[in-house]
């Protein structure tokens, strides 16, 4: 079924970011600590591909590093 092959692909793009992103140390993970062992900032970056035509890994991992080096935590007092 078409669906349950596009939901693979997804789940295997994702993977595949979160890899990229955890080994080239684009964004620290203690950054995203509000109160250790309790509270942590979770990030989702959503994307949607509207027509593959190309290499479609770059254009979600430029979007996806895109969107993170211009993210701004929101600041937090505990």
């Amino acid at each position: 079924h078409p669906f349950d092959q596009n939901k693979k692909n997804a789940n295997e793009l994702t993977k595949l970011i979160e890899k990229i992103n955890v080994s080239s140390n684009s964004l620290d993970p203690e950054s995203l600590c509000i109160l250790t062992g309790k509270f942590v900032w979770q990030l989702t970056v959503d994307c949607i591909v509207v027509r593959d035509n190309g290499n479609i890994i770059d254009a979600i991992l430029n979007g996806a590093m895109t969107a993170l080096m211009d993210m701004k935590k929101p600041l937090v007092n505990v």
